[in-house]
């Protein structure tokens, strides 16, 4: 059995605190490994904007100033660059940061969405 999932239903994940405490978790961890610092409070009536709000002007400065080691950094998280161009695509490239900001956390949101899943279901089994 594969778990794939669309945008909707990763919009539900989003008022989930855990899900999004795990979610901050692997951003942290992964933008840590390229020596970025970010905090998260963990508000409950905020917890996606907050994270969505920190990351936006780290990834604005990084493509302004370093392009190649923001590359390397969606490359860690997994981001196929064919997602950035077709969302580039359908959006206004004034947005780039905004939109980068959206694709980083959707993915590191499936991480620990399926993570769990899987982790859901070695339990069951």
């Amino acid at each position: 059995m594969s778990l794939k999932l669309e945008l909707s239903q990763l919009l539900t994940f989003h008022n989930q605190l855990n899900i999004i405490q795990e979610t901050a978790d692997q951003t942290i961890k992964d933008f840590d490994a390229f020596g970025y610092e970010i905090i998260f409070s963990g508000k409950e009536e905020s917890a996606y904007e907050e994270l969505f709000k920190q990351l936006s002007p780290l990834i604005e400065s990084l493509i302004n100033n370093n392009y190649k080691k923001l590359m390397n950094v969606l490359y860690r998280i997994d981001v196929a660059e064919d997602v950035i161009n077709q969302e580039l695509k359908n959006n206004n490239p004034s947005e780039f940061a905004a939109i980068i900001t959206k694709i980083v956390l959707e993915r590191e949101l499936k991480k620990v969405v399926t993570r769990n899943y899987y982790k859901h279901q070695q339990k069951e089994s």
